[in-house]
């Protein structure tokens, strides 16, 4: 919500250009999610941030429930997977 919700919809107003936006939202998406140990992880994270930010671009969400659930469903999976 922090991400695609503020960040995206308040820098938009700013920044006119969704996809220069985009990397501003997932360099913060990486230090939210603590500093990166290793170059595997850098990349884990930013293909994250990536995964949810141009679908988010391209399908021109306005509301993020889709968002959330596939992220919900993400971490339950990761949780859950022994």
């Amino acid at each position: 919500m922090i991400f695609r919700g503020f960040a995206f919809t308040r820098l938009g107003r700013v920044i006119r250009n969704p996809w220069l936006v985009l990397p501003i939202t997932v360099v913060s998406f990486l230090f939210i999610h603590g500093t990166p140990r290793n170059v595997p992880a850098l990349m884990n994270y930013t293909m994250a941030g990536l995964a949810f930010g141009i679908p988010f671009i391209l399908m021109k969400l306005n509301r993020l429930e889709i968002l959330i659930l596939i992220h919900f469903l993400i971490d339950a999976g990761m949780v859950l997977t022994p």
